[in-house]
């Protein structure tokens, strides 16, 4: 009677994990990236250059762009990439685009220099599209906006890392000041 018990009581600890979805989670490592983007000639900063990061099948990754000082930095999950293999495509205005690959397996950094196109003649239509993407950001919002967002939601809501499969509550998130852009939320 007494294993039978015990055997009951390993079967009902373990349930939960048998409700799950069967959903197949292959664990990775952050990667991440830093870099400044930089004039070729002048080697003057370019701001709001866009850095679009994809696998080696143009499959996007994430997208980002430099600040005021040309810099940036982006994280991601080794496991989004093929073999170690990296393709980043640098966009800006008036500059011609560039497009490279690295060999990533460790946090890089990755100083980018753009050639200037001076022989270019944009169509109206194009200038417009440029001019649109400049504006692109907003005053007064910032990361503690989305932190104030989420402080509404219930304490019991659960969260995974997006790269390590690891699940924590929204509570203790708040309490080790984690990068929310890291977990996904699923209860």
């Amino acid at each position: 009677m007494r294993i039978l018990f015990i055997l009951i009581i390993a079967l009902l600890y373990n349930l939960p994990s048998y409700c799950q979805n069967n959903e197949q989670f292959e664990s990775g490592k952050i990667y991440k990236i830093y870099g400044q983007i930089t004039d070729e000639t002048t080697k003057d900063t370019l701001n709001f250059a866009i850095l679009e990061f994809m696998d080696t099948d143009n499959g996007r990754i994430k997208v980002t762009m430099s600040d005021f000082d040309g810099m940036y930095s982006i994280s991601f999950c080794s496991n989004k990439i093929k073999n170690d293999t990296l393709l980043l495509k640098t966009t800006k205005a008036f500059y011609k685009e560039k497009k490279s690959y690295y060999k990533i397996d460790s946090d890089t950094i990755i100083n980018i220099s753009m050639t200037l196109e001076k022989d270019r003649v944009y169509t109206e239509k194009e200038l417009k599209r440029l001019k649109k993407g400049i504006g692109f950001f907003e005053c007064g919002v910032d990361d503690n906006y989305l932190v104030d967002e989420m402080a509404y939601q219930k304490n019991e809501t659960t969260y995974r890392h997006y790269c390590s499969g690891l699940k924590k509550k929204y509570r203790s998130l708040i309490d080790e000041n984690a990068d929310f852009s890291e977990w996904i939320l699923v209860e």
